[in-house]
C-alpha cells in the first residue's frame, strides 16, 4: 500500500485516500496541550520517519471502524509501527479484541519503555486520578482510582472514586471494594441509568487494560 501522509501517530491516509487506524495502541492528540502535544507531535515525527512510501498492511483484507477507517498494523520490515512508538513511549498501548493479536507483544515494549523511563514514561504524569476527571476529560484516558462501589447494572460496573463507571471485562473476577485499579480506554459521559454512579464511564473491553495499583 502507498501512504501519502502521517495523519499523527496512529493513523495515515493512504494513495487512495483510505485512512487507517493502527489498532493496539493510541497516540496522544495534536490538539492537546502542554506535554500532551509535544509527545503527539513526536509521535507523528517518528511515524514519517519510519515509514516509507509503500508499506505491508496487516491484517489484510482490513476491517473498518465506526468512522470509516481501515484498522491494521502497519509493518515496517522486521517490526510493526506500533511496537516502535510504544517502545519509545510515545503511545499506550489499549486492547480492543478482536484487534488484539500482538497486544502481549506490545505489552513486552511498553514495560520496557516504563523501564527505561522513555517518552511519556519519563513525564511521570500519569495515569491521572480518576477522583480529579475535569469536565472536559473524554476521549481516551489512562486513569487510576480506587473502588467504591461495584453494581451489576448491564453486566458490572465498578466505580472508581465514586466519578468513573467501568464496564468490566465479563471473565475477570471483580474487585473488592477499597482495591486501587488502573484502567485505559475512551471515557464518555455517563448516560440513562449510569449517571446515578458516576459521571463518566468506560468500557474496559479486555482484561489487559486494567491493572491493580497500590
Amino acid at each position: 500500500m502507498v501512504v501519502q501522509s502521517v495523519t499523527d501517530g496512529d493513523t495515515v491516509r493512504l494513495a487512495s485516500g483510505q485512512r487507517v487506524r493502527i489498532p493496539g495502541m493510541n497516540a496522544f492528540e495534536l490538539k492537546d496541550s502542554g506535554w500532551r502535544r509535544s509527545l503527539a507531535n513526536q509521535a507523528k515525527r517518528q511515524a514519517e520517519t519510519l515509514i516509507k512510501d509503500t508499506v505491508v498492511l496487516s491484517p489484510w483484507p482490513a476491517r473498518k471502524d465506526r468512522y470509516g477507517r481501515l484498522l491494521a498494523n502497519i509493518w515496517l520490515g522486521d517490526q510493526y509501527l506500533s511496537e516502535s512508538l510504544i517502545g519509545a513511549g510515545l503511545a499506550l498501548v489499549v486492547t480492543v479484541p478482536p484487534d488484539d493479536l500482538i497486544a502481549d507483544c506490545l505489552k513486552m515494549h511498553e514495560r520496557d519503555a516504563r523501564t527505561q523511563k522513555q517518552g511519556l514514561w519519563a513525564v511521570d504524569r500519569l495515569p491521572s486520578s480518576a477522583s480529579q476527571l475535569a469536565d472536559g476529560a473524554g476521549g481516551f484516558q489512562y486513569v487510576k482510582g480506587r473502588v467504591t462501589a461495584v453494581s451489576p447494572f448491564r453486566g458490572s460496573l465498578v466505580i472508581l472514586d465514586g466519578r468513573l463507571a467501568v464496564r468490566w471485562p465479563d471473565r475477570m473476577d471483580l474487585p473488592p471494594v477499597d482495591s486501587v485499579w488502573l484502567v485505559r480506554g475512551w471515557l464518555s459521559k455517563s448516560r440513562g441509568r449510569t449517571r446515578a454512579y458516576a459521571d463518566w464511564f468506560v468500557h474496559a473491553r479486555d482484561p489487559r487494560n486494567l491493572e491493580r495499583g497500590f
